[in-house]
């Protein structure tokens, strides 16, 4: 008889599909998820006030959902919580566009989306190895495994989140990362518990769109056809110089 019994990665995976689905997806059997909110948010007469921004998202969150409901074992945490980080980066991405045209400030981006910055240092960390690529087979783990207690002893070199931010916020510490990895063996990447980031990414969705539903400035900017053409000409103007 085959062995049935789930690896954590797998156990981790699907509580994370059931978190996400519960706060994005909430209504049984119908998958308009939550950022087709947004549709109403701009009127309820869809066909003279339908606004792209919900189809875009509820798209891109949708990858998502696909990928946690996947029929395939989450039996690889390095390949599973790589496409899972970078799937929300790309909603993340598609979030900051919306909050340069609407000019939200720094200082509200950080008080409550801070879990959109965390994703994007592990996403650079993916997207932008740098000097990890020197480093000899690394060990990939999640902060609540069982064994990380003994994995941290083992390894010499940790990278977390704080190592993340530290090393992949800018290019400043490029000298300083090759010394740290460099033909390092026992490296260990421990990344944060996935169930709690996706808690905290839910919930910065949710936040999103409540920012959309009850602004009207915000909702008016987004509507304006001229305020969008400007900042995209401006950002187009500024990547030549």
């Amino acid at each position: 008889m085959a062995n049935t019994k789930k690896n954590q990665v797998e156990i981790d995976f699907e509580k994370c599909a059931d978190i996400f689905g519960d706060l994005i997806y909430p209504e049984e059997n119908n998958l308009d998820g939550l950022m087709c909110k947004i549709h109403d948010a701009f009127g309820s007469n869809k066909s003279k006030h339908h606004n792209c921004l919900g189809c875009n998202l509820d798209r891109s969150t949708h990858q998502i959902f696909m990928f946690l409901y996947r029929k395939d074992k989450h039996d690889d945490l390095e390949l599973s919580a790589t496409t899972y980080l970078l799937l929300m980066y790309l909603v993340i991405e598609r979030l900051e566009t919306i909050f340069e045209i609407i000019g939200l400030p720094d200082a509200y981006r950080d008080k409550h989306f801070h879990i959109f910055k965390m994703i994007n240092k592990w996403a650079n960390f993916i997207k932008h190895p740098k000097a990890f690529v020197l480093c000899h087979h690394p060990t990939f783990v999640t902060e609540n495994d069982k064994k990380i207690i003994e994995l941290k002893r083992q390894s010499k070199i940790i990278i977390d989140t704080q190592f993340v931010f530290k090393y992949y916020s800018t290019d400043n510490n490029k000298k300083e990362l090759f010394k740290e990895l460099a033909n390092k063996s026992d490296v260990l990447v421990l990344y944060p518990d996935f169930k709690q980031i996706t808690k905290d990414f839910c919930d910065g969705l949710i936040k999103f769109v409540r920012l959309i539903e009850n602004n009207e400035v915000y909702r008016e900017i987004l509507s304006d056809k001229t305020t969008i053409q400007d900042y995209f000409t401006e950002e187009l103007e500024n990547s030549e110089k």
